[in-house]
């Protein structure tokens, strides 16, 4: 099996990057089953004319979109077998485990160039490299804080001063007292035990 690549363009004439073979600067073959193909040899000054006129629009279309990765770790090192993405995903919702992920679906990790949120790239986690060689707390940038998770996903990196002010704080400070009730001496402390 040879490694061009073979499409099945039926309304392009094979003249968009939606053809795999236009995409790769190859003229379609024998192996493709497209329909009204014109990227062939015989219309070459066609095809470079098209293949122009997307590169005035998108300098970068043609360029490959995995590059050889960069960086030190275990992690990375692996990545650097496969490359890593040029621009990087953007998933929210598919934990980058679909084809629609641009790391997952070209076969390779996630990277610091990535914006996804919760990664779970089975070719390699977004950051992975980093937490293995960090003494910081899992989640944080550098040591200097710490990660707050809240209930709906989103975290946020606190700094150490603002983290010894939440564990300072009481539950009690929380709570709005009515005016009305305000001149009651009211305990909210913790129950105790009766002696005896």
């Amino acid at each position: 099996m040879d490694d061009l690549p073979h499409c099945t363009c039926e309304k392009t004439q094979c003249l968009q990057r939606y053809c795999h073979c236009f995409e790769a600067s190859v003229f379609c073959d024998e192996g493709c089953s497209c329909q009204g193909c014109r990227n062939t040899e015989d219309n070459s000054d066609e095809v470079d004319e098209r293949a122009e006129c997307i590169m005035k629009k998108k300098p970068d279309a043609f360029k490959p979109k995995i590059i050889a990765g960069d960086g030190p770790g275990l992690q990375q090192q692996q990545q650097q077998a496969a490359g890593v993405h040029v621009k990087g995903c953007n998933c929210r919702n598919s934990e980058c485990k679909k084809l629609y992920c641009e790391c997952f679906k070209h076969g390779v990790g996630c990277s610091d160039k990535c914006q996804c949120t919760g990664c779970g790239n089975t070719f390699g986690v977004k950051g992975a490299a980093q937490q293995a060689h960090s003494d910081s707390p899992e989640g944080t940038s550098g040591g200097s804080g710490e990660t707050l998770a809240r209930s709906n996903g989103w975290s946020a990196i606190i700094n150490d001063d603002m983290a010894s002010q939440l564990t300072e704080t009481s539950i009690m400070d929380d709570i709005h007292i009515p005016s009305e009730l305000s001149h009651m001496d009211v305990d909210l402390g913790p129950p105790t035990q009766a002696l005896g």
